[in-house]
């Protein structure tokens, strides 16, 4: 029973991470209905105030980022049920998705409902969240997507209400559309 378990939540890990396909998550995972019947609450995180819209696991699997439409990003060690770090996003509306740069724990790139996409660091063993994030991209509507790009620490798409798809790199000033 317990290897049944651990199975689930590796695929669950190489799943969010890109590494194993929906489809053969699927045929591996929901098709056991004795895995999903023994399926229990593992911890019971408590922060946001408001709906949750996001979760994103870094890659190593160990940090948890959710945010919301409180507006607060948190990273959480998810295995422990603890809160390493809660800041304000700096959106003035509700966090849609939140992405960590791969190979980068300490870099988050978050979109939302009044059209802007941001980016804050933190310092994990501080606790320290980020002073205030830089707006990276403005869109029309709102920014409801990111995107990362395979194998790049740095560089992301995003996506809007307007129909617009924005080029980003960290490593650059200027946002392409």
């Amino acid at each position: 029973m317990a290897r049944a378990a651990n199975l689930f939540v590796s695929n669950l890990q190489h799943r969010q991470l890109g590494i194993l396909s929906p489809m053969n998550f699927s045929r591996q995972t929901s098709g056991s209905c004795g895995l999903v019947k023994r399926l229990s609450l593992h911890n019971n995180l408590e922060h946001h105030q408001r709906c949750v819209n996001t979760l994103h696991f870094n890659m190593s699997g160990d940090l948890l980022a959710s945010g919301s439409d409180d507006r607060d990003i948190v990273i959480w060690d998810w295995f422990k049920g603890d809160r390493k770090i809660a800041y304000n996003s700096g959106h003035i509306k509700g966090v849609f998705q939140v992405k960590f740069m791969p190979y980068n724990d300490t870099t988050i790139v978050t979109c939302a409902a009044d059209g802007k996409v941001r980016v804050g660091c933190f310092h994990l063993p501080s606790g320290e969240g980020p002073r205030s994030t830089k707006c990276l991209t403005q869109d029309d509507g709102e920014a409801i997507r990111l995107c990362r790009q395979p194998g790049s620490d740095s560089e992301f798409l995003t996506c809007g209400g307007d129909g617009a798809v924005f080029y980003a790199d960290l490593r650059d000033e200027k946002v392409k559309k």
